[in-house]
């Protein structure tokens, strides 16, 4: 029990630093849109589209992180995947306009597709199976704090420094959790099935691919979760703090 409660907060610490990145970058924007938008001239369509790209790069990226969780393991694919949101970030606090802002914010929904996925698949191989619910949400619950502090911190270091620097930081601190991570983090246990997996073709992964989609079941919970995630972030991540401020 004490080397499981050891392992444990090693292992949901490291996730959760990383979570908490990925959980601030998706609604790091709203406090700060009406800088961005004075700044770079942004009609609301055109915020509402940087807004809203971190999102479209993250669904669609959803596939290919199965794909390498299954094929490379998920400390490479979260490690790689969010270096990309490091250097979006950077690109996000350099960008001079609307192409520039839409683009880097992409990268950065690229970068943090893996975090949640990944977790789940650490956690499922390193701890009790029978505690597999509690770690996951304690994960969820702790990368909470990355919404938290997409809030007030957030504004509160844009009015002394400006919105730029916020990105600057938030890369920072992104870089500092990813490097945690390469160094505490390993794909499973000595012995584990996925040290002698066989990889799959690339026609055996689409074929799988496809039949997950035509399954009933995955396409009730898959509609389910686009009204509600998407309704969810739409106000929270963006849009509900500009119409509280108006």
């Amino acid at each position: 029990m004490k080397n499981e409660s050891a392992l444990a907060l090693k292992i949901i610490t490291t996730l959760s630093f990383v979570y908490i990145s990925s959980n601030f970058y998706r609604s790091s924007i709203s406090v700060i849109a009406p800088d961005i938008m004075d700044e770079m001239g942004l009609t609301h369509e055109q915020l509402g589209i940087v807004g809203g790209i971190f999102f479209i790069a993250f669904a669609i990226f959803q596939i290919p992180v199965g794909i390498f969780l299954d094929r490379y393991g998920p400390k490479k694919t979260i490690c790689v995947l969010m270096l990309i949101s490091v250097v979006g970030s950077f690109a996000f606090a350099m960008s001079d306009g609307f192409t520039g802002l839409t683009v880097s914010r992409f990268f950065v929904g690229i970068g943090c597709s893996p975090v949640m996925m990944g977790s789940l698949v650490i956690i499922s191989r390193w701890l009790p199976a029978e505690r597999f619910a509690f770690y996951a949400s304690l994960i969820v619950s702790t990368g909470g704090l990355g919404n938290i502090i997409s809030t007030t911190p957030t504004a509160m270091l844009a009015n002394a420094t400006g919105w730029r620097e916020v990105f600057w930081v938030a890369g920072g601190i992104t870089a500092a959790s990813l490097l945690i991570a390469v160094f505490t983090l390993k794909d499973a246990p000595e012995g584990h099935a996925f040290h002698s997996r066989k990889i799959e073709s690339f026609r055996d992964t689409i074929g799988s691919v496809l039949r997950i989609i035509s399954d009933r079941e995955f396409q009730y919970v898959f509609a389910i979760n686009l009204v509600i995630y998407g309704t969810v972030m739409t106000i929270v991540g963006l849009w509900g703090t500009n119409f509280l401020r108006d």
